[in-house]
């Protein structure tokens, strides 16, 4: 019967162990090189609102709070090339708002993958495309002007 025993406190004195190992692993079994938190898959867009209307919300404490878990402060995390750790810290923020800390929000937002940080946000509405074929209005979108009618009377 093999006598194995969980790493701890006791177990590192019993066997004389100085350097850092991870304690939650058997004696003599190695730890995996990485191993990505498992959680579960968020929903799609569990936040109702877009995130362009979901930064307008943010206050002088929602920004501090970014620029100190993300070390960026919000003018430079909306800057070009930036949208996923924009919405990284929008839905840190998202999560703070329902109830976790500061560190377990953070820690939320870090687990989500890049396409669940896409799809937290409900997207933004598409603007209208106006067909100029199939309304009164030009390809500008502005109303033709009309020809004079032929019995309105002309300047002289």
């Amino acid at each position: 019967m093999n006598d194995l025993t969980l790493c701890g406190p006791e177990c590192d004195q019993r066997h004389g162990i100085t350097e850092p190992h991870n304690a939650n692993l058997l004696v003599g079994e190695e730890a995996p090189l990485y191993a990505p938190p498992q959680h579960a898959a968020a929903p799609a867009h569990p936040s109702p609102m877009t995130a362009g209307d979901f930064l307008m919300t943010l206050n002088g404490f929602d920004e501090i709070a970014i620029a100190g878990k993300f070390n960026s402060t919000l003018s430079e995390l909306r800057t070009e090339g930036r949208a996923i750790d924009l919405g990284r810290a929008l839905a840190f923020v998202d999560f703070r708002r329902k109830g976790h800390n500061d560190p377990s929000a953070h820690e939320a937002a870090l687990t989500l993958t890049i396409g669940e940080v896409v799809a937290y946000f409900t997207p933004e509405p598409k603007p209208a495309t106006v067909d100029p074929e199939a309304s009164d209005l030009d390809a500008e979108g502005n109303v033709p002007s009309s020809p004079p009618s032929p019995t309105s009377p002309t300047p002289a």
